[in-house]
């Protein structure tokens, strides 16, 4: 398991013991930088591995063969959603004594509902699909082919969120329904687009997904996180990728431009609930099995 650790402070919270290979790094700006440490983390896998699961740290798995079914499901399909049901956990809930269906509100992967027949076009259609009547996730845990990600990484400039969202209207040709959802402005959906073809020409759709549950761990009201109203407020400010942000000395995005007012916008008041540092952990795989990792960071 690789750990890329990013601290906005003094301290680091992992030690060497918590992963296989630890790259921990500083960083001044606050940004969304998840795809941005799994890129790094990916960069670093060892060149046996040929497999890569990027896992939330909230996340439980209900069966222990997820790993092993995702690896056997990379030899037709480049992408795999390694569930099919999700469970939204309440506050202070045990994952252990959990009854899927009774305890907790349920949803299904995204993977799952495009083969049970739903047009991914139009679960696609707009953001926040977990608020939906008919709820799906698209993030909480992928595995993909370590080619793959070599040839493209993941979409890393999504610096308000929503990468995963990126990465599926681009895996389905239809990038421009990220473009509108996100808000983006014509320079940031150029930038967008040329990562985003590329990688649909590979994927062309091809996902699967794994039968079992995983268990969402709370931390916070849906209600709260805003997937929507926060892309239309980080619109005013005409980000441009090229030209706001740059890799700093631990390539890890930081502020470029002088826009005092759209850097103020992501970062976290003295009172507010976002925990520092970040992580990213990412899973490898080798000679057909995986080392499951549980938990990725974010």
């Amino acid at each position: 398991m690789v750990t890329v650790e990013l601290s906005f402070g003094a301290t680091f919270e992992l030690g060497p013991g918590d992963a296989s290979i630890l790259i921990q790094i500083k960083g001044a700006d606050v940004l969304w930088q998840k795809e941005r440490l799994l890129n790094l983390a990916v960069a670093a896998l060892p060149a046996h591995c040929d497999a890569v699961a990027c896992l939330d740290a909230d996340v439980v798995f209900e069966r222990d063969d997820w790993a092993e079914r995702s690896r056997a499901l990379l030899e037709n399909v480049p992408l795999v959603q390694p569930f099919a049901d999700f469970c939204d956990l309440a506050l202070q809930s045990d994952p252990d004594q959990f009854r899927r269906g009774v305890d907790a509100f349920s949803g299904r992967s995204f993977a799952a509902m495009v083969h049970s027949g739903c047009a991914p076009q139009e679960l696609l259609q707009s953001g926040g699909p977990r608020l939906r009547p008919t709820p799906h996730a698209g993030g909480f845990a992928w595995v993909a082919r370590r080619s793959l990600l070599g040839r493209h990484s993941l979409y890393d400039a999504c610096v308000v969120g929503s990468g995963d969202r990126a990465m599926l209207t681009a895996a389905f040709g239809v990038p421009e329904l990220s473009i509108r959802s996100l808000h983006m402005n014509e320079t940031r959906a150029r930038h967008y687009l040329s990562w985003a073809w590329p990688f649909f020409k590979e994927v062309r759709g091809r996902i699967g997904f794994v039968s079992g549950a995983i268990y969402h761990l709370w931390h916070g009201k849906l209600g709260d996180r805003r997937y929507q109203e926060r892309h239309v407020e980080f619109s005013k400010f005409a980000f441009c990728p090229d030209e706001d942000i740059h890799l700093d000395e631990n390539a890890c995005w930081a502020w470029s431009s002088d826009k005092p007012d759209m850097h103020q916008s992501l970062t976290p008041s003295p009172c507010g609930s976002i925990k520092l540092p970040q992580a990213a952990f990412v899973t490898a795989a080798r000679a057909g099995t995986v080392e499951p990792a549980q938990r990725c960071v974010l």
